[in-house]
């Protein structure tokens, strides 16, 4: 069951509500009328807190032919105690659930049937869920309650389009099944399988632009799989070979392969190594964001650690710097170069680096007046 469907029929055993009469018992859908059928538990903390949203929204489309039925497939027993607890956040006592659900209809079909109808037909597995009828009894809509105020809205109005939503939903869910498949073989160690099953979407869906933007980066990190795998059982030399062998197989991807290799050498506590494979990444990189998540990542390992590598250390300084020149403006950036400036020594460069940081900021960031102030103090008790 997908959008454009029927609609089942709802065999419910339990209302426990149907907003004060106001609404009847049905298991047929009236044509004309828009109906939103929700599936919930006690148990589940996302589906209680949809509630007020769920009553809001029945309250302000009553008049306009929408009904909500909210299932659940507890024993009705376990409902109707839930019903009289107070309402969470709630002074008053006399705030219950069952005060607050009283708006919509809230049933409970201990037998699961409904369940079967709507959740398992259209492969749902999480709760909460919401599935808005039409006015021609079809599914218009899946998706979580708190996402379905705009496509109530268009559905109640005539405005909705049905095939799009129909083909967004579809695309949604070969992208959920592809990643299934991909983490299933991922899980069973077979990275060659899991290349295969990405390279045939690829090939099948080359139309998806978010599939093949996903696609494309989970492939690199598939291939370097089997070197990451070989460095976490200490094989860095194995690991080293089989990187350089994917650089020289694919030269258009050595960028992200090289960034691995480092990794491998710094778990492997290869750092004259490590300082090399740095350099050759500042060298060939163009793009700030990543040059500075690296030097930030080697400070914090530098930091509190007075035999870190000096040949590291400068090459990650070096990061951080060509980070700056290509991003001049970019306030963490500058903290980033300080940090390490300070950490090899350079006080004096550091306190003119974090001053600029500061500036940048206008001195908003909290974080970066406070290391300028140290830098400065430091500075002070030299004299």
């Amino acid at each position: 069951m997908t959008i454009g469907s029927a609609a089942p029929a709802l065999d419910i055993e339990h209302w426990l509500s149907d907003g004060g009469g106001q609404f009847k018992r049905i298991a047929k859908f009236e044509p004309g009328k828009v109906y939103v059928v929700e599936f919930w538990a006690t148990w589940c903390g996302p589906c209680v807190a949809s509630m007020p949203h769920l009553a809001q929204l029945q309250k302000r489309y009553a008049d306009k032919g929408v009904q909500l039925i909210s299932v659940s497939n507890e024993e009705l027993q376990e409902v109707e105690e839930f019903l009289t607890r107070p309402l969470e956040g709630s002074k008053s006592e006399e705030e219950t659930y069952a005060k607050l659900t009283s708006a919509y209809c809230l049933t409970t079909d201990p037998d699961g049937s409904v369940y079967q109808s709507y959740m398992e037909a259209a492969g749902q597995n999480g709760i909460p869920t919401a599935f808005i009828v039409g006015k021609d009894s079809a599914i218009e809509w899946i998706g979580h309650p708190g996402e379905m105020d705009s496509p109530l809205e268009q559905v109640v109005s005539g405005t909705w389009d049905r095939e799009a939503a129909k083909k967004a939903i579809l695309a949604e869910q070969t992208r959920d099944m592809i990643r299934n498949q991909i983490g299933l073989a991922m899980r069973d160690g077979d990275s060659q399988a899991a290349i295969e099953i990405i390279d045939k979407a690829l090939k099948e869906h080359s139309e998806d632009a978010q599939l093949v933007e996903f696609l494309t980066q989970i492939r690199i990190r598939v291939q370097v799989f089997p070197a990451t795998r070989l460095a976490m059982e200490g094989k860095i030399d194995e690991a080293l070979k089989l990187l350089d062998d994917l650089i020289e197989k694919l030269p258009e991807q050595k960028a992200e392969i090289k960034e691995v290799k480092l990794s491998v050498l710094l778990h492997g506590e290869r750092f004259d190594e490590a300082a090399a494979a740095l350099d050759e990444i500042v060298n060939e990189e163009t793009d700030p964001i990543k040059l500075n998540q690296i030097g930030w990542m080697l400070y914090e390992g530098a930091k509190d650690d007075p035999e870190f590598s000096e040949k590291l250390l400068a090459a990650a300084t070096a990061s951080a710097k060509k980070a700056v020149d290509l991003s001049p403006k970019e306030a963490a950036v500058m903290d980033t170069y300080a940090h390490l400036l300070h950490r090899s020594g350079q006080l004096d460069q550091a306190i003119k680096v974090q001053s600029e940081a500061v500036k940048l900021g206008e001195g908003q960031n909290e974080e970066h007046v406070a290391f300028l102030e140290q830098l400065q103090a430091e500075k002070a008790e030299k004299k």
